[in-house]
């Protein structure tokens, strides 16, 4: 399996990890990268390198995209020299991952997976909030009646429905 930090080349030493984000930031350098039919995200890339079981194939490549491209392009490789340290410590967890997010890796992975399928229902959840929420501010400040009260006391229903089934989910550490 592969080394994360091994070699010296042209004064940068090669992290995997530095080098997986330069790639994965920059996108034609992404798409030489995945000329090779790598399918993995990148997510998973760094993971598998942290725990030295990313095949050695898919780390070579890692590694010659670092000699042949990043080193070679003053772009990329100040991009490169300017990442801090701690890259392979904790990636830094998404902000936001949509549903095209989710589809795409349920795409890549060729297979759903529960918690693919609670996603894409979590991002479902949302949409229905953001509509519903843009209802009520019409209703509160254009004065125009969309909804009735009846609506309201649903809402308030489903809402507190909702809190307590995921009390005990939310409340997990």
């Amino acid at each position: 399996m592969s080394t994360a930090k091994v070699v010296k080349s042209d004064n940068a030493v090669y992290d995997i990890f530095k080098a997986l984000h330069v790639i994965e930031h920059d996108k034609d350098v992404d798409e030489i990268f995945r000329s090779d039919k790598i399918k993995l995200t990148y997510p998973m890339l760094r993971t598998m390198a942290k725990s030295k079981t990313l095949d050695e194939a898919t780390a070579d490549r890692v590694k010659e995209i670092f000699d042949r491209i990043i080193v070679k392009n003053q772009k990329l490789f100040k991009r490169y020299k300017s990442i801090i340290d701690d890259v392979s410590a904790e990636p830094k967890l998404p902000k936001w991952y949509g549903k095209n997010r989710v589809l795409n890796d349920i795409k890549l992975n060729n297979e759903t997976s529960e918690l693919d399928m609670a996603m894409l229902s979590l991002n479902k959840l949302k949409n229905i909030y953001s509509r519903l929420n843009a209802r009520t501010i019409k209703d509160k400040h254009n004065e125009t009646k969309i909804l009735t009260k009846t609506d309201y006391r649903e809402i308030i229903a489903v809402v507190r429905m909702v809190e307590n089934k995921m009390d005990k989910i939310l409340n997990k550490k």
